[in-house]
């Protein structure tokens, strides 16, 4: 290919469509995540709460660990 034959701008524009997709797919993944923790914290409370019950018998109710509670708590938390 020569190089009067590239087409610089046809290639910018590629480039930027690649890194739009990616920046795209990565936001999707983050806010899914970052749904998934606030539910999995909303149910351990509710429980909580409505059962007067304490945090490991709550996560036990569910199926997570009091390690996997506190770590959504802090992922959600960069966000409250």
């Amino acid at each position: 290919m020569l190089l009067e034959e590239f087409d610089v701008e046809k290639y910018e524009r590629t480039l930027k469509m690649e890194g739009y997709e990616v920046g795209h797919i990565e936001g999707l993944t983050e806010g899914h995540s970052t749904g998934d923790a606030e539910r999995l914290v909303k149910s351990v409370e509710e429980l909580m709460k409505k059962l007067q019950l304490k945090l490991p018998q709550a996560c036990e109710l569910i199926g997570v660990t009091e390690e996997e509670y506190w770590k959504a708590k802090e992922r959600i938390g960069k966000y409250e």
